[in-house]
């Protein structure tokens, strides 16, 4: 869950992933992806603040499908730019009534449709934030904003890090090929067993699954029921719409529960499906703290038929320090770090950091500055648009 307050701190006048409070100050404001985390403050009040004051909101294309589903009356009125993926674009802003200028540039983030990393850069600084985040490290170079013509990588001068799994206790995550290669083969023979039986994928929120998806219904030749809102968004995305479906009687896999409905199947008639029938995959990575990571998936031990499978769309911590350790920043600002995570995290930092820049001058440490550090606002955005289900 985020912790980050929205404020670059080089870069004054603008707002990323908040959206509330001191944020609509702002004269820009860019959003990652759209989980409820994320998005605290995006309301239709904040969409007419911007109209009235002839401000936008940048994003990816994918996002903007998203928020103009949810948002019926958004699209009207043309406050949000798309900002098409590796494409640098100039945005002018405010800070302190002075005209302001700075270069972005959206990166496929890897962690949910439509999620970007920026790339900010502005008088000679060069500041990174990766949202929500994972990316196989031998895909590093792969990132051509990243890099400069010689793929040498960019001198980064501090990172806005997801640190969700910036500890021990998640040194490793399976791959995701993996891990959706375990689930359609338990999926296949518990559907052989019995015509009766069905599959209800247990999501943790509205969006990052659609790789699950994806091969479950190239593997199985099932797609996948959803709920309604979500299919309708789908339709609009070509990659996915094909794998999805709003009929609740043509397949016998279902994402279309709430956490909080457990044991049932809503979408069908009591007397068609019984608990027995009914086996229940949790793709999540929170659960398997201090259990073995080497393993893709395991029986729950407390709910019946219920199949834990590790699967992350967060960096795990070993894939965290071949980031830091291939680019190199000057600093790191942890993005998800709890009070009583502080002390922990920037030892884990100062430790990663010694460790990749040996060169360096050891008093040179990733320290966070007291006007952010000082600050806290944690309160949950609650709104109907964003599932406030995620991990």
């Amino acid at each position: 869950m985020s912790t980050f307050l929205g404020f670059i701190e080089e870069i004054p006048g603008i707002s990323v992933d908040r959206f509330n409070n001191k944020n609509k100050e702002s004269s820009v404001f860019f959003l990652s992806h759209c989980h409820s985390d994320h998005t605290r403050g995006l309301c239709y009040s904040f969409w007419n603040m911007l109209q009235d004051r002839g401000l936008f909101l940048y994003c990816s294309p994918i996002s903007k499908t998203i928020l103009e589903s949810q948002f019926l009356d958004v699209k009207g009125i043309n406050v949000i730019q798309s900002l098409q993926i590796c494409d640098p674009v100039i945005v002018s802003y405010k800070d302190s009534n002075n005209a302001e200028f700075v270069k972005v540039t959206s990166i496929p983030s890897g962690h949910c449709p439509g999620s970007v990393m920026f790339l900010f850069e502005k008088n000679d600084q060069v500041i990174l934030y990766t949202g929500d985040f994972r990316i196989c490290p031998n895909d590093f170079r792969n990132l051509k904003p990243l890099h400069d013509l010689q793929y040498v990588p960019k001198k980064l001068h501090k990172i806005y890090l997801d640190t969700t799994f910036l500890n021990l206790d998640f040194k490793y995550f399976p791959n995701r090929k993996e891990c959706a290669f375990q689930i359609c083969s338990v999926l296949q023979d518990w559907l052989d067993e019995n015509s009766r039986n069905v599959v209800v994928l247990e999501c943790s929120a509205n969006y990052g699954a659609e790789f699950i998806f994806e091969k479950i219904a190239e593997k199985l030749g099932k797609k996948i029921h959803v709920k309604d809102f979500l299919y309708e968004i789908y339709l609009k995305m070509d990659k996915f719409s094909r794998y999805v479906t709003n009929e609740t009687m043509t397949t016998p896999i279902h994402a279309c529960m709430n956490k909080s409905d457990r044991n049932v199947l809503k979408c069908r008639p009591c007397s068609d499906v019984k608990i027995e029938n009914i086996m229940t995959v949790v793709p999540s990575a929170m659960i398997w703290k201090g259990k073995d990571l080497s393993r893709i998936w395991q029986w729950d031990q407390t709910r019946d038929n219920t199949l834990n499978v590790c699967y992350s769309t967060h960096a795990s911590y070993e894939e965290l320090v071949a980031f830091l350790k291939y680019f190199k920043p000057d600093e790191v600002y942890p993005c998800v770090c709890k009070k009583e995570q502080r002390l922990e995290m920037y030892h884990l930092l100062r430790e990663i950091a010694k460790e990749s820049e040996q060169k360096k001058d050891d008093k040179k440490e990733y320290v966070l500055s007291k006007s952010l550090q000082e600050r806290s606002d944690l309160n949950s955005f609650k709104s109907k648009h964003f599932s406030d289900q995620e991990d």
